[in-house]
């Protein structure tokens, strides 16, 4: 992790470097055609690398995080709590007494595991062995109040609690442990556990939207994402490009995702944002579809919080499944695209 961070300080002084670099360009006033494209690759290279380093970080953080387990054990714990203050297993908040108080009750139910206040496989493995005994279903996780920490502390019981079995005979009948297609969309039983917020600029997501999106995030073991944005307009569309692609992530990452005409419209009319969107609006109807997938309102751009590879790669298994719901993902990084671009076979708002 400290040689990744070096790697981010050169980034961020590169950075730095090719600002410097069109200030001196700039110098006579200008900047030709040839020192334009120049800086656009260079720029572009830098942000790849930037995107690239920044999952690697993600992965290494995981990866630390599930080897968790087999290091030495902290120093004693606080075990006289009797209920867990925030979820435990895949995905969890995993505070240290929270763990320990689930790995005691546990082994009181003759897990085999060690009580050391520390999440890992080992203990995700035998929550994940408790809940398919009790439920049918295992999601690795167990969160305050939920069915699986009633059922683990004593308060509810899988075989007596009538509602309680009902309910996972439901889940179980609809989703497997990642969760299944079920009637309409993939489905996981504990969508209803994850929470979501929204952009600035970011429209509302309908229900059905927002249950396939939780759902995803919670075979990912995730409790919340932030959409940063759904449906655009056409004004929004010009807008962002505008005054976020182009000076952002550069000239190819605009003529990349919509083609040169696009990128020298862009650069045309210049501050006129309007113009740009008219002009936009009427390029797509003469050629019968739409730039992006948020102008027909079946896209949304989203920031799990948890591993984006975790996330990304499940989208990704959903695309191929009929009737998932799930159409397309483009990954972050993937075409320079700032975050994970995930379209549906539905419309995501209204």
């Amino acid at each position: 992790m400290a040689d990744l961070g070096k790697i981010q300080g050169l980034i961020g002084q590169y950075n730095g470097q090719l600002t410097k670099l069109k200030e001196l360009f700039l110098a006579d006033g200008k900047i030709d055609q040839e020192e334009q494209a120049q800086l656009d690759k260079i720029e572009g290279l830098i942000h790849s690398l930037g995107d690239l380093l920044e999952d690697k970080i993600d992965s290494a953080q995981a990866e630390a995080g599930e080897d968790e387990e087999a290091g030495a054990p902290p120093a004693e714990l606080e075990s006289s709590q009797k209920t867990i203050k925030a979820s435990v297993g895949r995905g969890g908040t995993n505070d240290k007494a929270d763990v320990q108080l689930v790995q005691e009750l546990l082994k009181a139910k003759g897990h085999n595991l060690t009580v050391d206040g520390l999440i890992g496989p080992g203990t995700i493995g035998e929550i994940k062995a408790f809940q398919q005994a009790a439920f049918g279903w295992a999601d690795g996780r167990i969160d305050p109040g939920g069915q699986s920490w009633q059922a683990l502390n004593g308060a509810a019981s899988a075989s007596s609690d009538d509602s309680s079995s009902s309910e996972a005979s439901d889940s179980a009948s609809d989703t497997s442990e990642e969760g299944g297609v079920s009637g309409k969309d993939f489905s996981h039983p504990n969508a209803g556990n994850v929470s979501l917020s929204y952009g600035a600029k970011a429209v509302k997501m309908n229900s059905r939207a927002e249950k396939l999106l939780k759902s995803i995030l919670a075979a990912c073991g995730m409790t919340g994402a932030t959409v940063t944005s759904t449906i655009r307009t056409y004004h929004d569309q010009a807008r962002i490009t505008m005054t976020q692609t182009l000076p952002g992530r550069g000239a190819e990452t605009v003529r990349k995702w919509y083609g040169q005409d696009v990128l020298d419209a862009c650069r045309k009319y210049s501050g006129n944002i309007q113009a740009f969107a008219d002009w936009w609006q009427k390029r797509d109807q003469n050629r019968g579809r739409v730039s992006s997938k948020h102008l027909s309102n079946q896209a949304l751009d989203v920031v799990p919080n948890g591993n984006r590879s975790v996330f990304a790669n499940k989208v990704a298994e959903l695309v191929p499944v009929a009737g998932s719901g799930v159409r397309r993902i483009i990954k972050k990084g993937q075409m320079n695209e700032p975050v994970d671009h995930v379209e549906f076979t539905f419309k995501v708002t209204g």
